[in-house]
């Protein structure tokens, strides 16, 4: 793999990465607030904010194994050539 693949494909790791970091942090504000149950307006809330963050865990499990298909062929690719060993 030329070395300039190499870096578009740590480049892409790094975006995803970063990523995958900021819909993390939304998911841990989000989840960090306990909510009062004893207002009506929570429910309403949580309804409406569960598709929205359901949506951020699904970008992330995808993001995830795009990363780990990705870049295990990369690291597997460059076993197999011998690149790794010069």
């Amino acid at each position: 793999m030329a070395q300039r693949n190499i870096l578009n494909s740590y480049e892409e790791l790094v975006a995803y990465v970063s990523e995958i970091q900021d819909s993390l942090d939304i998911l841990h504000e989000w989840l960090s607030v306990a909510p009062d149950l004893d207002k009506p307006e929570t429910y309403l809330d949580l309804i409406t904010q569960h598709s929205s963050h359901w949506a951020l865990l699904n970008l992330i499990r995808h993001r995830l194994n795009c990363l780990t298909e990705e870049h295990g062929a990369i690291v597997r690719e460059e076993v197999r050539t011998g690149v790794c060993k010069k």
